[in-house]
């Protein structure tokens, strides 16, 4: 069980990470998203003494990167044009540390059909799938694999353009209505699943989630939930036991 939690917090100060950019907007359809969070960002650096500043990233982009003096980038950008590799690269190029993955990761993530052939290249198992571009292969889809089925933009973000269906000509409307934002179109079977919201069993332990510190000294009563499955694995590497990982 930990004890000192201070040991947890990092020793560098914020002046320590220079003048940040907080990249978001975009012309993504995620764009109202990327600004709501990426306001949210800016406000957590600045309250945090970090000399954080905020660019809605459009046409005036690039000038502005070479006209602003940033020692790093917080990238907030949702989909296409800040998940996708192309801002990774561009401030790769101009030599600009930026937050999440690298060019090659964000490509490939934001890619779903290719990222399925890698996983199946490497024998993960995933939902059978396939790529739709006409209405006969909706019918061929049902026929083949049954329903529900999950329709989904190929390059969007997790829910743009996401239906799930349950008939031939729902598939149909749903491949139409996914292809106004992508011309490639995948689909997949339905999975059932339990998806617990939880920042790991032991992340406080190792100290990647130290918001989670400060939430529980900031927030009277906070309690992060710890889903069944995880909780003999939670107790035995953290010390705790129970529905809530109260002991933060």
């Amino acid at each position: 069980m930990i004890t000192n939690y201070e040991a947890l917090f990092s020793t560098i100060t914020p002046a320590d990470f220079g003048r940040v950019a907080v990249l978001f907007g975009g012309k993504s359809a995620e764009r109202e998203v990327s600004l709501k969070s990426g306001n949210a960002v800016l406000e957590a650096l600045q309250s945090a003494g970090v000399n954080a500043f905020g660019i809605d990233v459009g046409d005036d982009f690039l000038a502005r990167l070479l006209a602003e003096k940033i020692d790093r980038a917080f990238i907030i950008l949702h989909g296409r044009g800040g998940e996708d590799g192309s801002m990774q690269g561009l401030l790769e190029c101009a030599g600009i540390p930026y937050t999440g993955s690298g060019i090659l990761a964000s490509a490939l993530a934001m890619d779903k059909l290719r990222t399925k052939q890698v996983w199946h290249s490497l024998g993960i198992p995933t939902p059978r799938h396939s790529v739709l571009c006409s209405e006969a292969d909706c019918i061929s889809a049902v026929e083949e694999l049954g329903t529900p089925l999950i329709v989904k933009p190929a390059h969007e973000g997790s829910s743009i353009g996401m239906a799930k269906v349950n008939s031939a000509a729902e598939l149909i409307d749903a491949w139409k209505a996914a292809s106004t934002y992508d011309s490639q179109v995948d689909f997949r079977s339905r999975v059932h699943h339990r998806h617990p919201a939880w920042p790991g069993i032991a992340a406080h332990r190792i100290g990647h989630a130290p918001h989670l510190l400060r939430l529980r000294r900031q927030v009277p009563g906070f309690r992060y939930p710890v889903p069944d499955p995880m909780r003999p694995r939670c107790k035995q590497r953290t010390g705790i036991d129970g529905p809530y990982g109260e002991s933060l």
